[in-house]
């Protein structure tokens, strides 16, 4: 796939969880061929952007057994929430899943953006996530949901059978199309907790784009480890260590929670799609700069209409138009702007009008 910056190419990893070794590998092919890092994505996957030389970057990534080969790359996605490790229900659950589906005939079939979520933990980032098929590990057992179809108190067993009969019956229709379970809609400000409630062991890069360096030294940390891939656009570390995180803070992860460049939200802008006429992370991080008190709360900046990154509303969104920015109080990309084709000096007149007449009451 082609942008504006270059070929993007999207490596998935097994049970959304990369081991040390993985990302120590991805490192240094990273810093030769993504002019734009490693970005993670809300699907927990890791994609390269900028790539200038796709066919030599590929190869690269087989040889360093990073890309998916043989029926492993027909499946659909799957993402795995929960606390990285082998013996963890939804992991064993996310295994029996891809060998059965791996012997279901026609499973290339299924549409591209196919998405199946195995939610061992119930985060923000795991109830947000949109998919077709949903497995819930709760007190009572699995809960399957799969557009109109809710099942609960399932067995491991059952709940698998059933995921597996969603997908046949998907694949049995002429043109096999989505589910279509939504999920729901996330708070407005950035998503904090963890697989384990704690936001110790979890690290956010600025949307969520990891630099080489810091690829190295996740890998470094970890070791034969697995990091787990969250589809919040974070990574959850086990066992990460003060001095541990303080170097990859150094090395661009975000510095917790009240970092406010947490709550910010931004497409790729003009750098990479043509779509778009504003630098929308670069506005973002200056705005965020100028208030941080908003992007902590949730700021969406958006290089047009069509709002890629997200769609929710959020307190303040910025949609790109014509070198300007209209902006969307309590709304989404789509909303009625109160202010329309402003420069960046505007835009940042008009937050600080904003903030003193919040002050007078």
């Amino acid at each position: 796939m082609w942008a504006e910056d270059g070929a993007l190419i999207r490596l998935r990893f097994a049970g959304s969880q990369a081991s040390g070794d993985a990302l120590a590998a991805l490192a240094p092919l990273v810093a030769r061929y993504s002019t734009g890092g490693a970005m993670l994505t809300r699907r927990a996957k890791v994609e390269l952007r900028g790539v200038a030389r796709p066919e030599a970057a590929l190869a690269a990534l087989r040889e360093a057994g990073l890309v998916e080969t043989g029926v492993a790359a027909d499946l659909p996605d799957i993402v795995v929430c929960d606390a990285p490790g082998q013996d963890r229900p939804a992991r064993r659950l996310d295994r029996a899943l891809r060998g059965q589906l791996a012997r279901v005939p026609g499973i290339e079939r299924l549409p591209d953006k196919f998405l199946v979520a195995i939610v061992g933990d119930q985060t923000a980032a795991a109830r947000a996530l949109r998919c077709d098929i949903r497995l819930a590990r709760s007190e009572q057992g699995w809960q399957l949901t799969a557009g109109d179809t809710h099942l609960e108190g399932l067995s491991s067993d059952v709940a698998l059978s059933q995921a597996v009969r969603q997908i046949q019956c998907c694949l049995a229709q002429g043109t096999p199309q989505r589910i279509a379970t939504a999920g729901s809609r996330p708070s407005h400000g950035p998503q904090h907790d963890t697989p384990t409630d704690s936001t110790r062991e979890t690290l956010g890069f600025v949307f969520g784009v990891v630099s080489a360096p810091a690829l190295a030294a996740l890998g470094d940390i970890a070791g034969t480890s697995p990091i787990g891939l969250l589809p919040n656009r974070r990574v959850f570390v086990p066992g990460l260590k003060a001095a541990e995180r303080t170097q990859l803070i150094r090395l661009g992860a975000l510095r917790g929670p009240d970092d406010p460049r947490a709550g910010l939200t931004a497409c790729i802008g003009r750098r990479g799609c043509g779509q778009a006429s504003t630098d929308t992370r670069a506005d973002a991080l200056a705005l965020a700069e100028h208030d941080p008190d908003l992007a902590r709360a949730g700021l969406h900046v958006s290089g047009c209409i069509k709002g890629c990154a997200a769609r929710s509303p959020r307190p303040l969104t910025l949609v790109g138009r014509q070198g300007g920015y209209d902006l969307v109080e309590q709304g989404g990309p789509a909303g009625q702007p109160v202010l329309s084709g402003a420069s960046m000096r505007e835009v940042r007149a008009w937050l600080s009008a904003r903030t003193r007449r919040a002050g007078t009451h």
